[in-house]
């Protein structure tokens, strides 16, 4: 499957894709790092929807995608890190597609990396490992 294929319906696997994208920290393609965990979800409204209108969240993500179609595979990633880059954590692979103001690295240089999820698989700010996989 090529980057150009992805759609919410056809996320599963993983391959390695070589970039050289040195501007991206710790955050080498295909290795295991540490990251801040965080997650949101747009129906509460607040920082986690931009654009909250009548209890609903009109927002998209930063990618143009709806966050709808990406629930429980979506994530908010530093900017350092393309859109579409992947993010292993527990086994589930995850999409980075979209930003955060909060979403940064630390001046640990740890990144937090936000799931768009409605419970939490861990406390916020937990010290996780991921793989991170760049298209």
């Amino acid at each position: 499957m090529n980057i150009e294929n992805i759609s919410p319906g056809n996320i599963n696997t993983v391959s390695k894709v070589s970039t050289g994208n040195a501007n991206m920290r710790n955050a080498e393609d295909g290795n295991t790092i540490t990251i801040r965990y965080s997650h949101y979800w747009p129906p509460l409204g607040g920082v986690n929807c931009s654009r909250f209108v009548n209890g609903q969240c009109l927002s998209r993500m930063a990618s143009g995608e709806r966050w709808q179609d990406w629930i429980g595979r979506a994530a908010a990633c530093p900017i350092e890190w393309p859109f579409w880059t992947r993010v292993l954590l527990d086994g589930q692979e995850w999409i980075c597609l979209d930003r955060g103001g909060k979403i940064v690295y630390g001046s640990d240089d740890i990144p937090f990396v936000d799931f768009l999820t409605g419970k939490a698989a861990y406390s916020h700010s937990a010290l996780v490992q991921v793989q991170v996989v760049i298209p």
